[in-house]
């Protein structure tokens, strides 16, 4: 074997690979020398095996062959002697080779990689991409993910375990921890600190983009993401969790959709493989982040049954939290939730057990199966609901599943009451009507029904929510539970109740429409037994507990009268559609039937007492169950309210007695006759103290009164007249006698109903008797007539005396109410309708009547007065004009307070004078007999007369009143008449007057008065013949201006007309501006007649700003009397025809800048919006069908008509008129609001034009308007630009469509605009559109960064630019502003907008960008603009390299130029600028750019300019050191310049130039001065001789450090030879020393000092050249070195010499440090000669100045300057030092130059500042010193001692007397040593000298004295 370890080096590794692969041949020969060679490795661990060959012949290999096993052996040996190049290129081919190979095998090259990656100390790029994951095979990135994964997953271990006793890691098998922990051989293993250091380098390697790019496939991105999750969840190393935390956020996006993933996904939780191989589910911590994920995924909702495993394992796995199992319920929710269908459904039954084991609480509770956290059980229940709602189960199953549901109510905690609502209300849609079977159906009914009554609130809300969805409204067991809910405790209970008691929308009159209803007669009968059960249920108890819900419960009666009030309205409604033609208005009460409150609503219109007549009518059949009539059963139903005390004391009560008024007076005849013998079940009502339960049974008591006497009156002989003469009469009598009893308080309420019982019951009499045709006395019941003329007659008396005594309100109630009643009966009165005259007694009870009313204080007694008043001139028609004028002056009592006593009045006027022709009459007619048969045609008739006058008053006095109470009267009486009775003939000819009248009341002041006359108008229109309404027409244009030409007089009232408008214009009354839009509007329709149902509609908005404190004017309290809601409809229907066209116009209308016009034209809007026509209107416009079955809301509208809409409003926006382009403006952001790109796409350019438009316009509310505008549609622009994930190509295609059309006009033209609104808004856009399109801004990037750029400086405040010219003013530097303006770019918005637009550049957008960057670079303007230039080149360098380096040098070509701007700052960001780009110019360019720099260095040297040479190198440095390296070593120029750098006076740029000479040194080498000393000295010598100043002194510094750097560097070397850098000194010194010598002659110029120091350190420098020279006395000719020799050396010193003698005292102090150091450090011979006299000069000035008596002369010329004078005495000092320095070595001095000088120093020593004094001492002991080994009497050592003596008792300065002291010393030892005669008497002076020092006050002085003593 070798003898030495490199024979044993060469052996291996020529002989080992060899060897290795002959085993399979020669094994046993070839294992005993493997042996020796394994003995001797591990013995010499120096010795490396060839680890490439090795790894080269194992994977070239079958992994089965004999061999592979010995090569496995040497591999980890070869890994752990192998440099980092070795490493990098085997770690790919084990990887690779891993594959098929046994797991021992597999476990050493597992963990041979992984001891790889732990030894490369640094992983940079270069290491990253030598692993060739990009480049390799997939396999090789897979095998590495997976074991990285696995090294994640590993625990700390303890140290010295068995494999086997080893904790296995969640996660990992048992054989995956062996693999990579080498069967816990591993050193991290034991050693936590390795673990962490490999998971570190793992996450390096996992997390870089540079080993793995994004173009990989995404399978391994997918495996880096869980190998990322599983780091980021690390229990022991928290570094290591929050580095994989930062590099999940940093990954590329992963689809969480892809199979490769979701199995991987599921494999981590679940775990994998057999035995040994089976990996335990990863840790809890990483199971929730995966959880994350997955709930993202739809493609793991359709992994099956994986998906069921992964839910099951979290919630009843082992090692588990709530955390995961409140995952897992989110999970299988959105499995649930986003699973596909037909997966779902066939996967419905695992999903339903699990959710049914999750809920499940029979288990063992020690199994820990069962799940008490509340949140998972209701997250189950609500899973179970969604899974119910999109899976079709059996119906059967759907039911249990609900019946479960709902028991869960009564056993799941509080908190989960809201999961099991939210379950049930989730699975409500499953359960249309008619999919349970009828079994089904009534046991889901049962159990609602059972739920009715639990605890639960929301048990009870689901039940009823069950009962209106899953059950048809006709079924009325449902509604039933309905009705029980009304008396729920919570109100949304009770709200959600009522609405499934709401009739459904009918919309047809087929017979399908009535099954829609339940059967009228089987609802009451099941109602009729669900109370009849409740009061037997009641019978046996006290009273029932009214907290319940059962029919006798107040609330729940209630609902069952609303319900079947309403049915039975519903019902007959659809009969008499279905019976009658031309009824029109029925339609109307059908379609929107659901919409009218019919629980409490009188019958307000005819069709709705004849559709309430045929129900009842219908109710004679038998019911089945009881035998009853049906009717028996309603009055049944009825009577409980009148019977039953808790229903009684309710409100219910009242609706009671309403429908039994409708079921006596509309019903059969039959049921009132019935109901008599129960008529004492009125009586006990008639003392109630509810005026309207005492009115109800007053009616209800004349009903069946006048019923039974008109039945038994039609035969006389059956007449039982006992009855009625004596039991009838005695009951009036006893009525008649309670009503006169004196009032007291507790009999008010009996007297009150006897008034009113009387009243009617006598009214009822009445009509029976004169329907029977017969008088009194012929009936035989003169009695009866007898006492209802008495009644009457009490009455008249009651009345006539209630103003002259004092009667309580109440009373006066029920007084006019029964005198209305008898005005009806006299009205029957033959004799007295044809008096003309009234009587006394009448006109006395008229005056009565309008006192109560004008006095009234009550709202009651007010109808009360009016309406007796109305029906008292009914009866009476000879008290009309009284009527008349009686109520005009009340008329002039109204205010705004008691506006609606106008009503009260206007509805008495329509009373009155229509009599039965006013609705109102007809309306309150209460008796089953037809007035016809009771009164005359005249009676029926109006009472012309007074019609005839009242319209004269209201025509010519009262409608051009002045007066305001005047005016509102009249358009009220006005209203009152035209609808309330519309069979009025007689008003016809009137109607063109009462128009004309009306339309000028629309341009009343009074907005009551507007709105009510805008009522009127269309009610006046409709009732008029075509010539009317001609002239109506012409009217209204007049008035608002409609049209020019002159209509035709028709009618005649063309003066009237004329005179009106000159009245109008007298008054100035303004012209509504809402009125004349709408009749422009109806203009633009081409039909004029429009403007009236429009004006209608109108009034429907409420009135802003009212004056007359009219609310919503007659829409309100009387709107139902007036038949508001009808004539609504009917101007509908009016407008429908017209729709297409007038649905834009009006959109726009409806923003219309006047509140009032815009509050009208959204009430047309609404009302339109609310009507739903007949199927039949315009069949041939698609969009009139589309609006009929749209949707009718605002935006289905819009939607519908959004063509038209947009050209309206973009019409209107370039209109004249400002109001019209205001409302344009607003229409069109309400359009654009919600509005779809497809749809605006066309209109797209022109809306953003006419936008811009608006944004620039002259009026100030436009502008705003626009704005609002360009906001909405900004926003939508702004949705549909932003990209969506996952990615959909149509939403791209749309969004690039867009963006087209979008970013190049707000970049063209909108950011360049002149209009500051526009340009803000464009620039707000464009910046939003960057941050959120991505990369649907890669085609316009160039233009908006160019755009942006520009737009920087424009958009900079204007006080930026004055502060640049007044910085002074305000304390601010240039510097600190330009630093605050760049600050303020940086963090503008626009430059961030920039640069996320450059982040979506491409490389064609590259190539259009850059000439756009050159242009801005050379020519922008504004600081702002180009620093923002630079800020995005950097960007673009940062974020694509590759794509900027093809134009990094015409880039730099154009920065170079603007480099030597004036701002400093913008220099700097050029110069970074270049910095990112120098690593990707060429050689060529980089060197031109190096010699621009330098260039500019030098041509802008006087500057600051020259520093962005400096900050440029420094850029280049910092980013790209190797460029400059690179050059650095081909070009010395470049060294040169950047070391002539360094030295720069500025210490910034200096700094700057030394930061890249590092560099650059660092790339050279250490030697590198050393190397090209030649080069580097080349420009300073240059430079030597520049005409500026500073430029030399630079070059002085140049030369001297590179002299300092050689001398460093020759002093660690030198061994006592001529070491290289010696030799390099002397080089130096050869180059620089003459030049140096010649730029120092001459004078002195600022900074010569450093030329002069330089000459000195180059020659110090070459101190052994000089040392020789002076020893062999070489001349410069005679040395080697021609610059080193003692020419050289006295040339130096006469130059220092010479200097002395110029410039000032600083200077000069320079110099002599300068000679000074050269003397000290060279130590010449003789040149004593040659200095003394300079320097003595020097010396002696202190002398001479002692001398004249004054230090302060001393060259008074050069002291001006404050500190010469200091100055000047340490020049004396220095140069005493010099001038001793410069003594001669090898010779002495003569006597006279020895006492010449010792004079001198002498002299200093006596005399001058301390300083001075110090140095003439210390030059007395060198010259003693020196003079020791002479002759000691040339320096006169007697004045030696005096001086001396003189200093030693100064008692100032302790640094005179310690220097008097050195010269005692120095003087002792010389004395000592001399042999003289004289020496005894100078020792002897001298003790006496020392005796003053031993004596000094200093311990130190005194210590030293006496020492020298002894």
């Amino acid at each position: 074997m070798a003898s030495s370890d490199d024979k044993l080096q060469k052996l291996i590794t020529t002989l080992l690979i060899p060897l290795l692969e002959k085993l399979d041949t020669a094994g046993a020969q070839i294992i005993g020398l493997l042996g020796q060679i394994n003995r001797k490795l591990k013995s010499n661990p120096g010795i490396t095996i060839p680890t490439e060959a090795l790894a080269q012949s194992t994977f070239s290999k079958s992994p089965k062959e004999y061999s592979q096993s010995f090569k496995l052996m040497y591999l980890p040996t070869a890994v752990e002697r192998s440099d980092q190049q070795q490493l990098l290129s085997i770690i790919p081919q084990i990887l690779d080779g891993i594959s098929g190979r046994p797991g021992a095998q597999v476990t050493i090259l597992v963990n041979a990689v992984l001891t790889s990656i732990v030894s490369i100390p640094v992983l940079g790029d270069e290491q990253l991409n030598a692993f060739g994951f990009s480049t390799g095979p997939l396999y090789r990135t897979l095998v590495f993910l997976r074991y990285a994964t696995d090294l994640f997953l590993l625990n700390p271990v303890q140290a010295n375990l068995q494999p086997s006793s080893a904790t296995i890691a969640s996660g990992l098998s048992f054989s995956a921890q062996g693999t990579i922990t080498s069967d816990g051989k591993a050193l991290w293993v034991s050693d936590s600190k390795a673990l962490e250091n490999i998971k570190h380098k793992l996450l390096q390697i996992v997390s870089s983009d540079t080993a793995f790019p994004v173009d990989m496939p995404g399978v391994v991105h997918e495996q880096r993401l869980l190998a990322l999750v599983c780091a980021s969840c690390d229990p022991f190393f928290t570094k290591i969790s929050s580095d994989a935390k930062d590099s999940i956020k940093r990954l590329c996006p992963v689809s969480f959709d892809s199979k490769t993933f979701v199995d991987a996904a599921f494999a981590m939780m679940l775990g994998s493989g057999k035995e040994n191989n089976h990996r335990s589910p990863v840790s809890v911590a990483t199971r929730l982040k995966i959880f994350g994920f997955l709930n993202k995924s739809v493609a793991a909702t359709s992994t099956f049954p994986q998906c069921v495993r992964v839910i099951s394992n979290s919630l009843f796995g082992a090692d588990i939290n709530s955390s995961l199992r409140r995952q897992s319920m989110i999970f299988l929710q959105w499995v649930i939730r986003s699973a596909p269908q037909d997966v779902l459904q066939y996967n419905a039954v695992a999903l339903l057990q699990l959710v049914h084991r999750i809920l499940d609480d029979s288990n063992d509770s020690d199994s820990g199966s069962v799940i008490n956290d509340d949140i998972i059980r209701g997250s189950a229940f609500v899973a179970w609901g969604n899974l119910a709602k999109r899976v079709s189960l059996s119906a059967s199953d759907d039911l249990n599943n609900v019946l479960t549901m709902f028991a869960a109510f009564d056993t799941e905690p509080i908190a989960i009451h809201l999961s099991i609502q939210e379950a049930l209300l989730a699975t409500l849609p499953a359960y249309k009507p008619g999919r349970l079977s009828k079994k089904e159906e009534i046991k889901l009914l049962e159990f609602l029904g059972v739920q009715m009554r639990s605890s639960v609130h929301q048990a009870r809300y689901c039940a009823i929510r069950y009962s209106i969805s899953a059950f048809p409204f006709s079924t009325i067991e449902a509604r039933w539970l309905c009705m029980l809910g009304l008396a729920d405790s919570k109100h949304e209970i009770r709200s959600l109740s009522h609405s499934g008691l709401l009739i459904p929308t009918i919309s047809d009159a087929s017979k399908q429409d009535t099954d829609v209803l339940p059967q009228l007669a089987d609802a009451i009968s099941f109602l009729h037994l669900k109370i009849s059960a409740a009061l037997n249920q009641g019978s046996g108890e006290q009273r029932l507990d009214t907290s319940q819900s059962h029919a006798l419960n107040p609330l729940v009666y209630d609902g069952i009268i609303d319900f079947v009030r309403s049915l039975l309205l519903a019902t007959g409604l659809l009969q008499l559609s279905a019976t009658c033609e031309g009824v029109g208005d029925i339609t109307t009460y059908l379609s929107s039937f659901s919409d009218l409150d019919m629980g409490t609503h009188q019958l307000s219109s005819q069709p709705l007492r004849r559709s309430m007549r045929l129900a009842l009518g219908s109710l004679d059949c038998k019911d089945t169950v009881s035998g009853s009539s049906v009717s028996q059963l309603w009055m049944n139903i009825i009577r409980v309210a009148l019977t039953n005390d808790r229903i009684a004391e309710a409100t219910a009560l009242v609706k009671g007695f309403g429908c039994l008024i409708e079921l006596l007076s509309l019903g059969s005849a039959d049921v009132a006759l019935s109901f008599f013998g129960s008529r004492d079940l009125l009586l006990s009502f008639l003392e109630s103290r509810d005026y309207v339960v005492q009115r109800y049974a007053a009616q209800a008591l004349a009903i069946v009164y006048a019923v039974k006497l008109k039945s038994s009156g039609q035969t006389v002989s059956q007449l039982n007249c006992e009855f009625w003469n004596h039991q009838v009469v005695s009951f009036m009598s006893g009525l008649l006698e309670t009503s006169n009893q004196t009032e007291h308080p507790k009999l008010l309420d009996k007297i009150h109903g006897s008034i009113l019982a009387m009243s009617h019951i006598a009214l009822g009499l009445v009509v029976a008797h004169k329907s029977l045709q017969r008088t009194w006395s012929d009936l035989g019941l003169s009695d009866l007539g007898d006492i209802i003329s008495s009644i009457y007659l009490s009455l008249t008396q009651k009345i006539q005396a209630i103003n002259k005594s004092t009667v309580f309100p109440s009373t006066a109630v029920s007084l006019c109410v029964a005198i209305g009643a008898a005005g009806m009966a006299s009205l029957a009165d033959n004799d007295r309708d044809k008096q003309s005259e009234p009587s006394d007694s009448d006109k006395s009870i008229l005056s009565a009547i309008v006192g109560i009313g004008k006095n009234a204080n009550t709202v009651k007694l007010q109808d009360a007065a009016f309406d007796g008043l109305s029906r008292l001139v009914l009866g009476n028609p000879s008290l009309d004009m009284i009527f008349v004028e009686s109520v005009r002056s009340l008329a002039h009592l109204v205010s705004k307070k008691t506006i609606d006593l106008h009503f009260r009045i206007g509805r008495a006027v329509a009373i009155a004078v229509g009599r039965f022709k006013c609705t109102l009459v007809e309306l309150g007619w209460v008796f089953p007999l037809d007035p016809a048969t009771i009164y005359s045609g005249q009676q029926l008739e109006a009472n012309t007369r007074a019609l005839e006058t009242i319209l004269d008053i209201l025509v010519n006095s009262m409608a051009a009143s002045t007066n305001l109470q005047d005016r509102q009267a009249a358009v009220v009486w006005i209203l009152s008449l035209v609808q309330l009775c519309p069979d009025l003939t007689q008003i016809t000819p009137w109607l063109p007057r009462l128009h004309s009248c009306v339309c000028t009341m629309l341009t009343d002041r009074d907005d009551f008065t507007r709105e009510l006359a805008s009522n009127a108008l269309a009610l006046i229109y409709d009732r008029g013949d075509v010539l009317s309404k001609e002239d109506m027409m012409a009217s209204l244009k007049a008035l608002f201006g409609g049209g020019t030409e002159k209509p035709a007089d028709t009618t005649g009232l063309a003066a009237e007309r004329e005179a009106a408008g000159q009245q109008r214009a007298t008054e100035a009354r303004p012209i509504n501006p809402t009125f004349k839009s709408i009749l422009s509007l109806a203009l633009d329709m081409r039909n004029p007649a429009l403007f009236y149902p429009l004006v209608q509609l109108a009034t429907q908005a409420p009135v802003t700003n009212s004056s007359s404190g009219s609310g919503n004017g007659i829409s309100g309290r009387y709107g139902s009397a007036y038949g508001l809601a009808v004539n609504v409809e009917r101007a509908c229907a009016a407008v429908q025809p017209y729709i297409r066209p007038i649905i834009p116009k009006l959109f726009r209308c409806t923003f219309d800048p006047n509140p009032q016009t815009q509050a009208a034209m959204k009430g047309i809007w609404h009302s339109l919006l609310k009507f739903k026509p007949k199927k039949t209107a315009q069949p041939d416009l698609q969009a009139d069908d589309k609006a009929d079955s749209g949707d009718n809301t605002d935006q289905g509208m819009v939607d519908i008509f959004w063509n038209l809409i947009v050209e309206e409003c973009l019409a209107s926006m370039g209109r004249f008129e400002w109001q019209v382009r205001e409302s344009g403006c607003n229409a069109l952001a309400s359009a654009l609001s919600g509005a779809s790109s497809e749809k605006i796409m066309p209109y797209l350019e022109r809306i953003w034009q006419m936008s811009f438009r608006a944004l620039d316009d002259i009026k100030a509310t436009v502008r705003e308007s626009g704005l609002k505008a360009c906001q909405s549609l900004a926003v939508s622009t702004v949705a549909w630009c932003t990209p969506r994930v996952p990615a959909n190509s149509k939403h791209d295609q749309q969004a690039q469509s867009i963006m087209a059309i979008v970013m190049p006009y707000l970049v063209d033209k909108g950011i360049v605009s002149d209009a500051e609104d526009v340009q803000k808004f464009s620039l707000g856009l464009t910046l939003k559109l960057c941050h959120t399109s991505g990369s649907y801004l890669s085609p316009f990037v160039p233009a908006i960064a160019e755009r942006l750029l520009e737009t920087l400086s424009n958009m900079e405040p204007q006080a930026a630019n004055y502060l640049t010219f007044h910085t002074n003013e305000h304390n601010m530097s240039a510097e600190h502003l330009e630093s605050l303006r760049l600050g303020a770019v940086k963090s503008s918005p626009i430059m961030q907008g920039i640069e996320l637009s450059l982040d979506n550049i491409t490389p064609e957008g590259m190539v259009d960008l850059v000439p756009r960057l050159q242009n801005i670079i050379r020519h922008g303007i504004g600081l702002a603009t180009r620093a923002g230039c630079a800020r995005s080149i950097a960007v673009l360098c940062v974020k694509h390299a590759a794509m900027v380096e093809p134009h990094a040098s015409s880039l730099v070509k154009a920065i170079s130029g603007s480099l030597t701007e004036s701002s400093a700052l913008q220099r700097k960001a050029w110069a970074s600028a270049i910095g990112y780009m120098a690593g990707m110019l060429s050689s060529g360019m980089m060197r031109n750019l190096l010699k621009h720099l330098e260039k500019t260095y030098f041509n802008k040297y006087e500057s600051d300019v020259r520093s962005v040479a400096g900050h440029v190198l420094q850029r280049i440095v910092r980013n790209c050191p190797e460029k400059l390296r690179e050059h650095g070593n081909e070009a010395v120029g470049t060294a040169a310049f950047i070391m002539f750098g360094c030295s720069d006076e500025n210490a910034d740029i200096a700094e700057a130039f030394q930061d890249t000479w590092q560099e650059l040194a660092a790339g050279i080498g250490a030697n590198a001065v050393d190397k090209q000393y030649a080069d580097l000295l080349a420009l300073p010598l240059k430079q030597l001789f520049d005409d500026r100043w500073s430029c030399r002194v630079q070059s002085a510094k140049v030369i001297a450090d590179i002299t300092k750097k050689l001398q460093r560097t020759a002093k660690k070397t030198s061994d006592g030879m001529l070491s290289e850098a010696g030799d390099a000194l002397r080089k130096v010194a050869q180059m620089t020393v003459p030049e140096l010598i010649r730029a120092s002659q001459g004078g002195m110029w600022p900074g010569k000092e450093h030329v002069l120091g330089c000459l000195v350190q180059v020659c110090v420098a070459n101190a052994h050249g000089f040392a020789d020279a002076f020893k062999n006395r070489t001349s410069n000719a005679d040395s080697q070195q021609s610059a080193i020799g003692m020419e050289t050396f006295l040339a130096a010193c006469d130059i220092l010499i010479k200097q002395l003698s110029l410039g000032n005292v600083q200077y000069q102090r320079s110099v002599i440090g300068h000679y000074t150091h050269l003397i000290e450090t060279l130590q010449p011979g003789d040149i004593y000669g040659r200095v003394v006299e300079s320097l003595m000069a020097i010396v002696s000035q202190e002398s001479a100045a002692a001398d004249s008596g004054s230090v302060n002369n001393i060259n008074k010329a050069n002291l001006d300057e404050p500190m010469q004078q200091p100055q000047r005495l340490m020049l004396v000092a220095s140069a005493t030092k010099s001038l001793l320095l410069s003594l001669p070595r090898d010779r002495a001095l003569t006597a006279n130059e020895t006492k010449r000088l010792s004079q001198i120093l002498q002299h200093n020593a006596r005399t001058g500042v301390w300083n001075v004094r110090v140095a003439g001492l210390d030059g007395l002991s060198e010259l003693v010193t020196y003079c020791a080994g002479n002759d000691l009497a040339a320096i006169d050592v007697e004045a030696v001692l005096e001086a001396t003596r003189e200093c030693a008792v100064d008692g100032k300065y302790l640094a005179v007397r310690v220097a008097a002291l050195g010269v005692l010393e120095k003087l002792f030892a010389a004395l000592n040593a001399a042999e003289s005669d004289g020496c005894a008497v100078w020792r002897s002076k001298a003790h006496a000298v020392l005796e003053l020092l031993v004596a000094d006050p200093v311990p130190s002085i005194a210590d030293r004295a006496k020492e020298l003593e002894k």
